[in-house]
């Protein structure tokens, strides 16, 4: 999800089109650079978390976001099912927005409207911030 998020930042704030074969390329070096090297960094222990399947008919909404000093917040959310499918995906923007915290709340905010508006009535909602 980072390289897809990548692209469209590039894209939005810098008007860079990667081509997918580039986002790939992210994907897979992404995914190598997240095989166990044994470091006990804290970075390292956070990642090492696994997925543990949901119940039936609940969802789990992955929310993050970017901060620009020039664009605002981004947002962008990812729906999975109990079988860790994706179900589907948005982003959304925010201008004159800086302050992390604000961002992530109104994220998140805007990542349950989304849900309600998809008819998901059974969502955990998750970001990775660490305030």
């Amino acid at each position: 999800m980072w390289a897809i998020w990548k692209r469209r930042n590039l894209w939005v704030f810098e008007k860079k089109l990667l081509e997918f074969s580039q986002v790939l390329d992210m994907v897979n070096m992404n995914a190598a650079a997240q095989q166990p090297t044994g470091s006990s960094s804290r970075y390292n222990q956070s990642r090492s978390a696994s997925w543990a399947r949901l119940e039936e008919n609940i969802y789990k909404a992955n929310v993050d976001v970017a901060i620009s000093q020039n664009a605002g917040a981004s947002f962008g959310v990812v729906f999975r099912n109990s079988q860790g499918e994706v179900m589907a995906a948005a982003t959304s923007s925010m201008p004159n927005i800086s302050d992390s915290v604000l961002a992530e709340a109104l994220a998140i905010q805007w990542a349950m409207k989304t849900a309600q508006q998809l008819l998901l009535t059974r969502v955990i909602f998750e970001t990775d911030n660490q305030m």
